[in-house]
C-alpha cells in the first residue's frame, strides 16, 4: 500500500460531502463504500476523525464448521 492510498478515506469523503452541498440533498444515491454511510460522515462533520487519522476496520463473521454440530467458526479480518 502506497502512502498515497492513507489518504482515501479523507479524500473520499470530502468529494461525498461536496456532492451533497452541491446538490443540496441529504440522499446518497449509490453506497458503495463506508465512506458513504451516515455514521462516518457524521463523524467526520462532528470533528471525530479528521484528515491525518487512521480508522481502523474490523470484519467478524460466523459459520457452522458442520450441518451436525452446534461448534461455530468465527473469522476476524482487520483492515
Amino acid at each position: 500500500m502506497s502512502v498515497c492510498a492513507m489518504g482515501y478515506l479523507w479524500e473520499k469523503s470530502q468529494e461525498v460531502l461536496h456532492n451533497i452541498v452541491a446538490n443540496g440533498s441529504l440522499h446518497i444515491p449509490i453506497v458503495d463504500d463506508i465512506i458513504m454511510s451516515w455514521n462516518f460522515l457524521g463523524a467526520i462533520l462532528d470533528g471525530d476523525i479528521t484528515q491525518h487519522n487512521i480508522v481502523p476496520m474490523v470484519l467478524l463473521d460466523g459459520s457452522q464448521l458442520y450441518n451436525s454440530k452446534e461448534s461455530d467458526c468465527w473469522t476476524q479480518m482487520y483492515i
